[in-house]
């Protein structure tokens, strides 16, 4: 398989300066040790065996041609002498000394050869054609440095006969009918070790060869291992804005752990000595720190380790964690797409449980549903406790102006770092792969406006910056349309919902125009549709195919404030009868979405563009009421012991991290591939999980703490510090951002004097909201010296258990101050 990279390649050696080499195409090919050619690609190698020079001689760079000669001239010189050497040793005598020189300075160039890539076997034929990465960049050659490149080429496998492709062609019906279209699975991707002066695009060699293959060739680049540009100034000012943000959170880290030591000790003596704490002015009290004391490293990884309060839903945090556990997983096996036995990795959809992990797209409307639910939520207990926002008519634009804030910071940052980084880590499996970021990045710096205004999911997902940030986009647009739903529950919960099931409907209608009209597949990947352009163009990452689960989770969180406040009594219906009946058609129907259309992946079963239309957009209606069902279960308490389970405070971390998992894991995933020096090996899913899946997931959630610690965390406070209406009863409570909560900050002035304290604000601080009665006669018998007591408790308790006051009432948010 080394002879067809040299057919494609060798007759560039024919531009340098002399007129023509001193051998040809054939004599080449007999290098001793290189393999024949594989049967069925005579019809487009035969020609290439034909190449005159002259025809050539301008179709590359003049240094490439002249590295090219000296590489394959070198090359047969190599072999000359190995045939010598061979027949000298059969006849009992040693190697010329000519020839042991030739051995021995020329050996780079068998090791270039050598590196070159081949399928990895017949049965299993590959199209990621790998090499050898560290034998080509350890070939030493006397006049020029090596490079390790693919080359990517679209071969129409129709033109092709022998039993080397008709299995590529039976399993993969579609391949090669397309021409060349870069970034798809189904390009040919060929391993070449080269001059350095060639690692670039040489198109009118490329459009020579295809003339010559009779268009079953068409190269579509080639793509080197290193960097792809120099450290330029925006890799340098992204990099010491970010280290400026590292020195700044250690500073100010420091500056909390010595003033929180200090306090500490302080309120150790005042409570030995049975007094009221005496001492200097905190800097954590100052206006400075309102600034630079979100940047506290030390309070932030505080917050996310904090367990539970009592105002979160917090059975979200375990769905939220397996949600993108299962995303990652998803997004890693993809890169399994490219190991050198492609056939297998296919053959992997036959199995029925492996359709988990290659039919995991319905984890994303998860998040959809979270965010109509906790928007809803958040926004009534808001109202609820301030009924003059109603007559507020900056309301609704301060809420878009919030949701701006809360999410780009850590979003648009991020983009950022990876358009500095990937193109200085740009490794041999980016290179070799379909996922290729070169791409990415350079839509990137075309196009990260887009994203600025999320509106980037209505550009190809190929063409769009940073691929999985299409989710952000259309779960922002759900979030510009949210005030038409709220307003009509505001007016009525009946009105409210016949809007939202209103919308359903149209949603769905028009999904189901546009999979009929462009006969789209049921989801994204299948044996006979491996990527489909047009499915994410017109549904997939589209508001519209996504509103149904965000209109659910609006109704969900409709109906939890309800239920929470007292004023809607469901739980009466859902005895132990319908409630086992909601828990099996809950499953029924989570079950049916994720393995219903196994059949269809494997290509067992066609199905009709009516039958795709109603899987993919009313699967979506399933999977939101089978997750719903089970938040409602466990606020009903009708979900025994999985609601102990889900509602664990083990789980509180990892749900505040899942927004910046899913930020930073598809940078992870190809900082991780491209460590690898040689190509994946599909052997399961099992074991790509163990390799790669687990791996790669604890690795973004590691990143995400970091992330969220040094940028989301800060911004989320600063947002509130300076920008959030402040009443006279204290600060008011930001709305949670996308897929995560965080908390107020811990305040520690305590000039309140205990006297002052209200009895109510005791009753809602310290004892369960729903035994006012109880509590309020407890807190009139206590004396100053327990109130004292109390509100040092308080403090204590503030700092280490308290997290989230998103949702907490005026009367909470009067202890905030203390």
């Amino acid at each position: 398989m080394v002879r067809l990279p040299l057919l494609l390649f060798g007759a560039a050696a024919a531009v340098a300066a002399q007129p023509r080499l001193p051998f040809n195409m054939s004599e080449l090919l007999n290098i001793p040790g290189l393999s024949q050619l594989p049967p069925g690609f005579s019809s487009f190698s035969s020609p290439l065996l034909r190449f005159d020079p002259s025809e050539i001689i301008d179709s590359v760079s003049r240094d490439c041609g002249m590295d090219l000669q000296q590489w394959l001239q070198d090359a047969v010189d190599l072999g000359r002498a190995t045939e010598d050497c061979t027949r000298n040793g059969l006849n009992g005598k040693s190697c010329s000394h000519a020839a042991a020189q030739t051995l021995k300075e020329k050996n780079y160039a068998l090791m270039m050869l050598l590196s070159t890539g081949r399928p990895a076997s017949l049965p299993d034929l590959s199209l990621a054609w790998w090499g050898n990465y560290p034998q080509c960049k350890a070939a030493k050659a006397p006049d020029f440095t090596t490079s390790y490149c693919f080359v990517h080429l679209s071969v129409d496998f129709r033109t092709i006969g022998g039993a080397l492709v008709e299995g590529l062609k039976e399993k993969l019906p579609a391949m090669g009918t397309e021409k060349c279209s870069p970034n798809t699975p189904e390009n040919l991707k060929l391993a070449l070790c080269l001059p350095a002066s060639c690692a670039k695009d040489q198109p009118r060699l490329y459009s020579l060869l295809s003339d010559r293959t009779g268009d079953a060739l068409h190269v579509c680049s080639l793509e080197c291992a290193g960097p792809k540009k120099d450290k330029d100034w925006f890799f340098w000012i992204v990099n010491c804005a970010l280290l400026f943000l590292i020195a700044l959170t250690i500073f100010v880290s420091a500056i909390d752990y010595m003033a929180e030591r200090r306090e500490t000790r302080q309120q150790e003596r005042a409570m030995s000595r049975n007094m009221d704490r005496r001492g200097d002015e905190d800097i954590r009290s100052s206006t400075m720190w309102k600034y630079i004391g979100p940047f506290s490293f030390y309070t932030n990884a505080s917050r996310i380790f904090a367990p539970h309060t009592n105002a979160t839903i917090r059975c979200l945090a375990p769905i939220r964690t397996i949600t993108i556990v299962w995303i990652i997983m998803g997004h890693s096996m993809l890169q399994e797409a490219d190991a050198d036995n492609p056939l297998r990795f296919l053959d992997a959809l036959d199995s029925f449980w492996n359709t988990i992990i290659f039919n995991a797209y319905a984890a994303v409307d998860t998040f959809f549903l979270f965010t109509g639910l906790v928007l809803t939520y958040v926004f009534f207990r808001k109202i609820d406790a301030h009924p003059a926002l109603l007559r507020d008519t900056t309301m609704w634009a301060m809420g878009y102006f919030h949701r701006f804030l809360r999410l780009t910071p850590a979003y648009i940052g991020f983009v950022l770092f990876v358009m500095a980084w990937l193109p200085q880590l740009h490794g041999p499996f980016t290179s070799g792969s379909f996922t290729n970021t070169t791409y990415m990045v350079e839509n990137c710096e075309k196009k990260i406006w887009m994203n600025l205004l999320y509106i980037n999911n209505f550009d190809g997902m190929l063409e769009s910056c940073y691929g999985i940030s299409w989710f952000l986009a259309t779960d922002m647009q759900l979030f510009w349309i949210s005030p038409l739903f709220l307003a009509a529950f505001i007016y009525s919960g009946l009105a409210g919902a016949l809007v939202s099931l209103l919308a359903i409907v149209l949603s769905v209608a028009a999904g189901f125009y546009f999979h009929i009209h462009y006969d789209l597949p049921a989801t994204s990947m299948t044996r006979k549709s491996i990527y489909s352009p047009d499915f994410n163009k017109y549904v997939y990452n589209k508001p519209w195919a996504r509103l149904s689960p965000f209109l659910i989770g609006v109704l969900l969180g409709y109906v939890i404030f309800r239920t929470r406040m007292g004023k809607l009594n469901i739980r009466r219906y859902f005895n132990p009868f319908v409630s086992i009946a909601c828990w099996a058609a809950s499953f029924a129907a989570a079950f049916a979405v994720i393995f219903g259309l196994h059949d269809n992946i494997t290509g067992a079963v066609d199905l009709t563009s009516v039958e795709r239309a109603c899987y993919f957009h009313l699967g979506k209606i399933g999977w939101a009421l089978a997750v719903g069902w089970v938040i409602l279960a466990c606020e009903l308490d009708v979900a025994g012991p999985i609601k102990p389970f889900l509602e664990h405070n083990a789980w509180a971390p990892f749900g505040r991290l899942t927004f910046c998992a899913y930020l930073v894991h598809w940078f992870v995933i190809h900082y991780f591939y491209d460590r690898m020096d040689r190509s994946a090996h599909f052997v399961s899913i099992w074991k790509s999980m163990l390799s790669s899946g687990i791996p790669v997931t604890v690795l973004s959630f590691i990143a995400a703490f970091f992330w969220s610690a040094l940028v989301e965390a800060p911004c989320i406070q600063l947002e509130k510090n300076l920008l959030m209406e402040r009443d006279d009863e204290g600060k008011r409570s930001p709305e949670p951002t996308l897929m995560t909560y965080y908390p107020s900050p811990v305040h520690r002035d305590d000039k309140i004097p205990a006297k002052t304290l209200d009895v109510q604000t005791i009753n809602v601080q310290f004892f369960d909201d729903e035994e006012p009665a109880i509590t309020r006669s407890v807190a009139n018998t206590m004396s100053s010296a327990q109130t004292d007591s109390m509100r040092r408790y308080k403090e204590f308790q503030r700092r280490i258990m308290a997290f989230d006051d998103t949702t907490s009432s005026p009367k909470q948010r009067q202890l905030s101050r203390m």
